[in-house]
């Protein structure tokens, strides 16, 4: 039995590419792993979360 259609997928590309440009990677990242992202800081990670939230919202209630 598959359930894929219950697996929602968040590209969080475009709104940390946004939010750098705007605000600096400072603003997003503690550190540069591996010279193309790093770990988050509150405000990565508020933004990581809004993105998912957004995502569940979207698929599952605003049917």
């Amino acid at each position: 039995m598959s359930h894929s259609k219950d697996i929602v997928f968040v590209d969080h590309e475009k709104s940390f590419k946004d939010g750098v440009k705007i605000d600096g990677y400072d603003a997003y990242f503690v550190d540069n792993f591996e010279g193309s992202f790093g770990h988050c800081t509150y405000k990565g990670n508020r933004l990581l979360a809004e993105n998912i939230a957004d995502a569940i919202i979207n698929k599952y209630f605003l049917k």
